[in-house]
């Protein structure tokens, strides 16, 4: 005789789990050009589809290409939670991941105007900045109006002017965002 034997075998196919990065955001700005871009790896190696929970204002993420982009509105702390999978029923179900953006207040040079100086008498003006992140302001000036100079770590436009001209101040905070104020001297 003849011996058989016979069994009945399971096989499971997995994909390896899904990772997403980065694993944070960088803040933005009010009225400042904004554009994170995520990256999905593992699974069955893609195309990945992308998905967010929660919102910013003046953002919005494209759900192919991963990137989420616009000009954020409003000011404040947002939580997003984003989602990604790569279609394939082998791959682990993927756990969305938690975010936190940071949008600061647009930044705004004050005063609005400055008054007129006479020429080759001493003038002192102050430009001031607020928003952004609300620290480490450095300023600089497009053009110096002739007779004056420009301290960039004070904001200090100083000097007896020879005359008056336009100029523009830009004042840059710790997290590198940038304001700007257009300014003429008479």
């Amino acid at each position: 005789g003849t011996n058989k034997a016979s069994q009945n075998l399971s096989v499971t196919v997995t994909n390896p789990s899904l990772t997403l990065a980065p694993s944070s955001l960088a803040a933005g700005i009010v009225n400042g050009a904004y554009s994170q871009t995520f990256t999905a790896t593992g699974g069955n190696n893609g195309p990945y589809t992308y998905s967010i929970t929660g919102s910013v204002p003046g953002l919005s993420l494209n759900s192919s290409t991963a990137v989420l982009s616009g000009t954020p509105t409003a000011a404040n702390t947002y939580n997003v939670t984003i989602g990604a999978s790569d279609g394939s029923q082998f791959t682990p179900a993927f756990t969305p991941k938690n975010y936190s953006i940071t949008v600061y207040p647009a930044i705004t040079i004050s005063p609005a105007t400055i008054p007129t100086a006479d020429p080759q008498v001493n003038y002192s003006q102050t430009f001031t900045a607020s928003g952004g992140s609300g620290s480490g302001y450095t300023y600089s000036i497009g053009a110096t109006p002739p007779g004056l100079t420009f301290n960039a770590s004070t904001g200090v436009l100083s000097g007896p002017p020879s005359s008056g001209g336009s100029f523009t101040i830009t004042a840059r905070d710790s997290a590198g965002f940038t304001g700007a104020q257009n300014y003429t001297l008479a």
